[in-house]
């Protein structure tokens, strides 16, 4: 068996496993996310999407995956901040500091000029729907930018290690036999190039595998594409060859899962997690539909004496010999009790969904509320979803946006680090960041107002406290932008400038006191005084 033919056997043996999420993710995008709903059955391109009778599930997926990508990266505004980790020598040195505000620019730059919000948008839907998602780094050298592609769900198979970490990534990609040749050429395969040949087969669909794992043999002191720590390989599933190997340097696809069962590699996503509510309402929607065409369009009795079709439509006219020719059928479903059930179970998927947490002025009844409650009603349900907002950072943004660091850093986008700089840690930012770790900016509040009150007993206890540091620190958890934060060189020159003023002054108080002191020392002494004594002396 050749090595192309046992990674294939892998992914299919890895796809069988996962017949049953199959299944479940077809019934949930068909409710939530039509728009990636071939997984089970195979739709013509252009057909209709929307099969179910009611949308609030799709709307409400769609303005929780918004909400909350504009919660973690708000529109403009700089979502995470590089530190030289604490573990790392000298990490308080200003020209690491000054080298990781300068990357931190430049980083958020080359995202936001790239298609990285727009394909970010696709894998955060599909994390909070399916509970995965799965989207793949790059810098481009054609387009010299960073690029970014999210892969639906129905695309890929995943392992893990044995810390629970995605390090195996199996993805079966469609080529058209034109695109195919453009990317590898003569290596595309044999069925490939027979393809290209024919004008009217050069669009036809070719299945592609591309295979990313840790490097069986991997010489850390000795690295380039040839060996990296990941290796990269790419299969023609048709003609069972490998047309492409390199490698990564670091793990280039994201996998992020929303929650995760034990035993499970994959994850579980509100859409999945709520699909019986969903369905419930779909039937609920179906029924409510019935009962108003019953009342508007109601079923009648017709004499069999009339012939006919009995027109109903507005301004009809029938001519009828006897009377009553059509009666109504006595409806029994209760119109009022249908609206109200309807209503109940869309509440039901409101709060699957989160629709409070990312609208919270909506629904809001009453008097006005004051910025600081509506920010504070915000935060205080940002919260409810910390826990899979943790994993996100853990298992997309951290690993991400490292690896965009150094691509850019390979690719002359941003300068070389200073020498020494080996660790570097990521600090969230922005309003979700504000959310969760609101906690230490409150405590850190608390601990200075305590201490404020034990100052008038115990003067020296303020001692304790890194004022300077502090107060940086709560800015940035308070979502406040760095270059609204002056950098310690800034702040201490102010220092000094405000210390020259203040003593300057002090100093010319002091010479008015003296020249007014000599001046009123200036007249004779009166006789007999000690001071003339002193002066006859």
């Amino acid at each position: 068996m050749t090595r192309a033919e046992e990674e294939i056997k892998k992914y299919d043996s890895q796809w069988n496993k996962l017949a049953n999420f199959r299944s479940l993710w077809q019934a949930t995008a068909d409710l939530c996310f039509p728009r990636e709903n071939n997984i089970t059955h195979i739709y013509a391109q252009g057909v209709e999407k929307m099969t179910h009778a009611d949308d609030t599930a799709i709307i409400d997926s769609k303005e929780m995956s918004d909400g909350l990508l504009s919660a973690i990266i708000p529109a403009g505004e700089h979502f995470f901040q590089l530190n030289a980790s604490k573990y790392n020598p000298s990490s308080t040195n200003n020209m690491y500091v000054e080298y990781l505000s300068y990357a931190t620019d430049r980083l958020h730059n080359e995202l936001f000029s790239s298609n990285y919000l727009l394909q970010m948008g696709e894998t955060m839907r599909s994390v909070i729907v399916f509970g995965t998602g799965d989207i793949f780094s790059e810098y481009n050298i054609n387009i010299k930018k960073l690029n970014f592609k999210d892969y639906d769900i129905s695309l890929y198979v995943i392992l893990e290690n044995e810390a629970g970490i995605v390090d195996v990534h199996m993805l079966k990609v469609p080529y058209t036999a034109r695109q195919a040749y453009q990317k590898w050429g003569d290596k595309a395969g044999k069925s490939v190039l027979e393809a290209v040949a024919d004008s009217k087969k050069e669009n036809d669909i070719f299945q592609f595998l591309h295979i990313v794992k840790p490097r069986e043999k991997f010489n850390p002191r000795f690295v380039t594409y040839w060996n990296t720590p990941f290796e990269s390989r790419y299969i023609n599933i048709k003609d069972k060859t490998i047309v492409d190997e390199g490698g990564f340097f670091e793990f280039p696809y994201q996998t992020p899962r929303w929650m995760k069962t034990t035993g499970e590699i994959m994850g579980r996503g509100q859409g999945t997690e709520g699909l019986k509510q969903i369905r419930m309402l779909n039937q609920q929607r179906v029924d409510f539909n019935e009962c108003s065409n019953k009342h508007v369009n109601p079923a009648m009795d017709v004499l069999a004496s009339f012939e006919g079709d009995y027109r109903v439509f507005p301004g009809a006219r029938n001519d009828v010999s006897e009377f009553p020719t059509a009666v109504p059928v006595e409806l029994k479903g209760n119109f009022p009790v249908s609206k109200d059930t309807l209503e109940m179970e869309r509440e039901i998927i409101h709060t699957i969904f989160y629709k409070d947490v990312f609208h919270p002025l909506r629904d809001l009844k009453g008097d006005r509320r004051t910025t600081l409650e509506i920010r504070e009603r915000l935060l205080e349900g940002l919260k409810r979803i910390g826990q899979p907002v943790h994993r996100l950072w853990y298992e997309l943004f951290n690993p991400q946006l490292s690896r965009c660091l150094n691509l850019c850093i390979r690719n002359g986008i941003i300068e070389e680090p200073p020498p020494g700089l080996d660790l570097v840690e990521i600090e969230p930012l922005g309003l979700m960041a504000n959310a969760l770790s609101s906690g230490q900016a409150t405590a850190f509040q608390r601990w200075i107002a305590i201490g404020v009150e034990l100052k008038k007993d115990i003067p020296e206890i303020l001692d304790n406290v890194n004022i300077d540091e502090g107060y940086r620190n709560l800015g940035r958890k308070m979502g406040v932008r760095l270059e609204d934060i002056n950098k310690p060189e800034v702040r201490d020159e102010i220092r000094r400038v405000r210390q020259e003023q203040i003593d300057a002054r002090q100093a010319a108080e002091l010479a008015q006191m003296a020249g007014q002191a000599y001046g009123q020392a200036t007249g004779a002494p009166e006789k007999g005084s000690p001071a003339a004594a002193l002066m006859g002396s």
